[in-house]
C-alpha cells in the first residue's frame, strides 16, 4: 500500500512520480491523507501511478489533500477514486 500523511500529525507531504521512464505499479490502494491533512501525489511529464483504487481524503481528519496528474502521457490507472472519501476540501486536477 502506498499512504501519504498516514497519521493525524503527517501533514504537508508529497510523492512525485516524474518522468515518461517513471512507473510505480502498487499492488494495494492508494491513500493520499489517510489521516493526516495537506498531502499530496503529483504525476507528471509522463509518469504513470497504477493500483487497484485510490482515495483522497480518507478520514475526517484528512483535508486539503491533492492529486495533480498533468503532462503528456502523465496517468494515473485504477478501477476507481473516491475524492473526499471522509474528508473535506480534497481535490484531483487532471491537465495535459
Amino acid at each position: 500500500m502506498i499512504s501519504i500523511g498516514e497519521t493525524t500529525n503527517s501533514s504537508s507531504n508529497t510523492l512525485n512520480i516524474l518522468g515518461g521512464s517513471t512507473l510505480v505499479n502498487a499492488a494495494t490502494d492508494v491513500l493520499v491523507g489517510n489521516n493526516g491533512p495537506s498531502n499530496s501525489l503529483v504525476i507528471s511529464s509522463g509518469g504513470l501511478l497504477a493500483n487497484p483504487t485510490g482515495y483522497l481524503g480518507v478520514a475526517t481528519t484528512s483535508t486539503n489533500n491533492t492529486v495533480t496528474v498533468t503532462g503528456s502521457n502523465s496517468t494515473w490507472a485504477n478501477n476507481g477514486i473516491y475524492v473526499g472519501y471522509e474528508g473535506g476540501n480534497n481535490s484531483l486536477t487532471s491537465s495535459s
